[in-house]
């Protein structure tokens, strides 16, 4: 059977996102526990005909009530946003006669003192009340702060905003650096409403939770986000170790400007061929990619300290080794089998290109280059 999903709010920032992962999905699993055939979604817009509202509302079997207004000219613009076009919704599925599942997305701030949280907390209880008099099932996520593509600087999050001034090197200014934020990745937010899709929302007491929320202080969301512009501006992969800093660095880069993708890397060629550095990271040492004619061997050093990776991407070649004890050792490698071969410190090495074609050789090492101590020492092997 096919489902057919209503979503108001479909063109911002949560509604896009749960909307192109609803996309994505090939078929879903009902509260039945019964596979259900394809899903049409019904997307209403800001500028949606209310009269094809009115039809959805009659064929819907599940709502994802995301329509709100996050910010406005004026309070009453607060209440026609949240409160009334909730009702006008609600009314709509009760002359329909449809009892369809109902998720909203609220905010921690409902029930706050200003018209925002005020608002928000009377579409809460509109919700309720549907639920008493329907009994159709209304899940309410009062949701954190959420980040992540596709989100509006200076109006859905202050992450939304900092990426986008600090992507083109503007300033963001912190008002308050202590101010602790509660957020959630725009990803874990779409998983945990595909949950609730399937019957199978996280619950908190009255409402609904996202189970991933990290937390953070102004300061530390912009020193992270001022080590990203850096380390992209310095040629370095980001500092991505934990769980937020990926999603973070995620949303970063979704806010670069298209122009400033493409970052050149300046080759050193010689008439060996050539060698790129292509990134330097903080912890992992650096990546580059070497490029040697046919006939031509490279290397013949070794490192007392730095430890390599080689990885021929193209060409066949033939990595020889020279212990200190005089052994020597090759192996052949070429780019229709990929593999990789450490390089140990102490050992003479050198890289032949034994083809007809340029040989392309990824390089790992251990520590980025330092010209004032190269740790390289040539010698034939």
């Amino acid at each position: 059977m096919d489902v057919k999903i209503l979503i108001t709010g479909a063109g911002g920032f949560l509604g896009r996102n749960l909307s192109a992962e609803l996309q994505n999905l090939r078929g879903w699993t009902g509260m039945d526990g019964e596979k259900s055939g394809r899903l049409e979604l019904l997307l209403c817009h800001r500028n949606t005909d209310l009269r094809d509202l009115s039809a959805w509302c009659k064929t819907a079997d599940f709502v994802f009530h995301l329509a709100g207004v996050n910010r406005a000219g004026s309070p009453e613009d607060f209440w026609a946003g949240n409160l009334e076009f909730t009702q006008a919704l609600l009314a709509r599925l009760r002359r329909a006669g449809n009892p369809s599942p109902i998720v909203f997305a609220s905010s921690i701030q409902a029930g706050r003192a200003s018209p925002y949280g005020k608002s928000k907390l009377a579409a809460e209880e509109a919700l309720f009340r549907h639920r008493e008099q329907t009994g159709a099932e209304v899940w309410i996520y009062r949701l954190p702060h959420i980040f992540g593509k596709w989100s509006r600087p200076e109006y859905n999050s202050v992450v939304a905003t900092f990426c986008h001034r600090i992507a083109r090197g503007l300033p963001a200014v912190i008002q308050d650096p202590d101010l602790r934020l509660e957020l959630a990745y725009i990803d874990d937010v779409v998983k945990e409403l595909l949950n609730a899709l399937a019957g199978s929302p996280h619950r908190s007491g009255t409402f609904c939770r996202i189970p991933t929320v990290y937390s953070a202080t102004l300061q530390e969301l912009a020193d992270l986000l001022w080590g990203f512009a850096e380390s992209r501006a310095s040629g370095g992969l980001p500092a991505v170790g934990t769980p937020f800093a990926k999603k973070l660095y995620a949303t970063y880069v979704s806010f670069l400007p298209r122009e400033a993708l493409l970052q050149e890397r300046m080759p050193h060629r010689d008439h060996r061929g050539s060698f790129t550095e292509l990134f330097r990271t903080p912890e992992c040492g650096q990546f580059s990619v070497s490029i040697t004619k046919p006939g031509v061997i490279r290397g013949l050093h070794w490192h007392h300290t730095k430890v390599e990776k080689f990885i021929v991407l193209q060409g066949e070649g033939e990595l020889r080794f020279r212990s200190p004890e005089g052994e020597v050792r090759s192996f052949q490698v070429s780019g229709n089998r990929p593999a990789v071969v450490d390089i140990p410190p102490g050992d003479l090495h050198s890289i032949k290109n034994q083809g007809q074609d340029d040989l392309v050789t990824l390089i790992w090492a251990s520590e980025c280059f330092d010209p004032d101590r190269p740790d390289t020492y040539g010698r034939e092997v």
